[in-house]
């Protein structure tokens, strides 16, 4: 059984049904309990007639009993039922000569995470090539698919098995991943302040921009607050006494200074999402990009969130790009609009402007907020609602307002 995670952190935790494909055959071979990827409980293995043989107890991953030769038929119905007529119920851990899947199925339909991995041999490892996510059967929200670096090289977001939106661009050039020039024949120049970065090296480029990923989790690389902060000053060799001024000045900035000293295990999900925010902002860079910076939060945390970033943006003086598919947030927060189709931006408006144009949201597939279906059902223009609603709401003058 190989040891599967992601960034050090195991995925397999829970009673799991482990099965191998043989050709067009597949095999039952064990039902086993795991804790934090290790083996803990019972692990009941099975012959290829599905006949239980053995009965193994673990510890911690250490075998402290076990029962062969048990010869119990009493799983075999139970077995042909999972298999060969398909009922799937429960999590999942599928092998092949080349792959291991790990996936579960809720009322007979595929439903959360869905974990590949690609089967080095000559190291005896797997190697994770994409997270896809479903929801009663179908794709819906992000799926994520890596390079045998295990950088995400395209992020695809989809609702009920429809793909609505594809994000490559700034993880395969920015990241490094691969050359877009060479391999997609792209032209023109990415400017800042007048300046063509396109020739920079990965480095250099990552000197002026800095990237917060979706989940703070695939991130995060040190125990506590402070290291993690201080993690990137260290890589570039500056002096402690430079770093702990640098630091103790971003964590003030962003409301962390009083748990500098915390384990990040013990942060909440919103204040994870502060370090990241903040290990960045501490090498002053002059764009900060933010990928999805609300998702799966709730009300209170997306407020905590959004005002946390508007107030660096305020207070720093930085310039924020944020990737999103929450219309709402578009609308409150930012004043401008970039729609982007196959590679081409259709639209550069007011978030506004961007969605009062039908032409615009049907080519884009965009969601529209429910503000825009209560002005046609009130029979007021869309525009002008949308527009005094988030006026109103935000508390924000007119002349602050790009229109």
């Amino acid at each position: 059984m190989l040891f599967l995670d992601i960034s050090g952190k195991a995925i397999l935790n829970g009673e799991y049904k482990e099965i191998r494909k043989e050709k067009d055959e597949y095999v039952f071979l064990s039902i086993s309990s795991y804790v934090k990827g290790v083996l803990s409980g019972q692990s009941r293995k099975f012959d290829r007639s599905g006949i239980l043989t053995s009965i193994i107890t673990y510890e911690n991953g250490v075998e402290v009993d076990r029962k062969e030769n048990v010869n119990s038929s009493g799983y075999l119905e139970y077995i042909e039922e999972e298999v060969t007529q398909k009922r799937h119920e429960g999590k999942y851990i599928l092998y092949t000569d080349e792959e291991v899947r790990i996936y579960e199925y809720k009322n007979g339909k595929l439903q959360g995470l869905y974990y590949v991995f690609v089967v080095d041999k000559n190291n005896d490892k797997a190697i994770l090539t994409s997270i896809e996510n479903y929801d009663e059967g179908y794709l819906h929200g992000i799926q994520t698919s890596f390079n045998s670096l295990g950088k995400a090289v395209l992020i695809e977001t989809y609702e009920n098995h429809n793909n609505l939106a594809t994000k490559t661009t700034w993880f395969e050039y920015y990241q490094g991943t691969t050359n877009l020039r060479a391999e997609k024949n792209y032209t023109g120049k990415i400017l800042i302040d007048g300046n063509d970065i396109s020739n920079l090296s990965i480095k250099e480029r990552g000197d002026i921009i800095g990237y917060v990923m979706q989940n703070p989790n695939q991130m995060i690389s040190q125990n506590l607050v402070y290291d993690e902060v201080a993690f990137s000053l260290r890589v570039k060799g500056e002096k402690e006494e430079h770093i702990t001024k640098k630091v103790h000045d971003i964590l003030k900035v962003c409301g962390l200074y009083p748990y500098r000293n915390w384990p990040i295990t013990s942060l909440s999900y919103g204040q994870k999402k502060r370090v990241t925010i903040a290990s960045i902002l501490v090498t002053n860079p002059k764009i900060l990009i933010l990928d999805e910076p609300t998702a799966a939060q709730d009300y209170t945390h997306y407020l905590e969130i959004m005002e946390f970033v508007k107030s660096i943006n305020e207070k720093l003086g930085i310039t924020i790009i944020m990737i999103t598919h929450d219309m709402h947030l578009m609308l409150e927060y930012t004043k401008r609009a970039i729609t982007l189709l196959d590679g081409f931006v259709i639209s550069d408006d007011s978030c506004i402007k961007t969605l009062s144009n039908s032409d615009i949201v049907k080519k884009a597939n965009l969601k529209i907020p429910s503000l825009y279906d209560l002005a046609k059902k009130i029979d007021v223009d869309e525009y002008s609602f949308v527009y005094n609603f988030i006026i109103y709401e935000r508390g924000l003058k007119y002349e602050n307002i790009r229109v």
